[in-house]
């Protein structure tokens, strides 16, 4: 499902009937709706709503800020995915593909800033913030003098096992961000993979993350 980001309010709907909804938005090309399980409220039950308009409509007003495929956003991951500086400047990060399979190998972390002296974002589809491939589940903050710093797992020698680091911006709003830099982790049993971060008034960067267990 292609996922609009929007500042203020994040909210996307699927049109149940696309004729009847204004500024509805045909989906573009290649992109299927099809359904959405929900959790089942009992063990062993489970329903289904689907949604086949093949439209989908804003709800608030808002800024276009970049596109992904990738409808999962948020795993273990509990941190901002926005930040406003000192100017009210916005910050956005998230999790970027082009691809329409549900392997996702080609999976980047994204970067763009909503300026508010001119009401725009500075790049129309955001720029890459991650450096190696499949990055995954960002979270953001900023340090004292603007610049953003991004949190994400990835798979930095494409063994399979990820670890949580961190991107910075080499200069406010600059967009050109760092080489990962490892989180070195405490010992623990599993991959602490969805980091989340927390910068400190002394601009010194904690992060702490979610385990992924293995299972043994």
């Amino acid at each position: 499902m292609l996922k609009k980001l929007i500042v203020v309010t994040v909210m996307l709907a699927v049109a149940a009937i696309g004729a009847s909804i204004p500024n509805a938005v045909p989906v573009p090309k290649g992109v299927k709706i099809v359904s959405i399980p929900v959790l089942p409220s009992e063990p062993n039950e489970a329903s289904v709503i689907s949604y086949t308009s093949g439209n989908v409509f804003q709800q608030t007003a808002g800024y276009q800020g970049g596109i992904t495929t990738y409808d999962y956003q948020s795993n273990g991951a509990m941190g901002n995915r926005i930040a406003v500086d000192g100017s009210g400047d916005v910050h956005i990060c998230w999790m970027h593909s082009d691809e329409k399979n549900p392997a996702f190998s080609d999976r980047d972390i994204y970067y763009n800033v909503w300026e508010k002296s001119t009401g725009e974002f500075i790049w129309g589809s955001g720029v890459k913030a991650s450096g190696t491939g499949k990055a995954g589940y960002p979270t953001m903050g900023l340090l004292s003098d603007g610049r953003a710093v991004v949190a994400y797992h990835h798979d930095s020698d494409g063994d399979g096992v990820y670890q949580s680091a961190v991107s910075i911006d080499a200069i406010p709003k600059a967009g050109a961000f760092s080489s990962p830099i490892d989180v070195d982790p405490v010992t623990v049993s599993g991959q602490p993979i969805w980091p989340r971060i927390v910068i400190g008034p002394d601009d010194v960067i904690h992060v702490t993350a979610h385990v992924h267990w293995d299972g043994e």
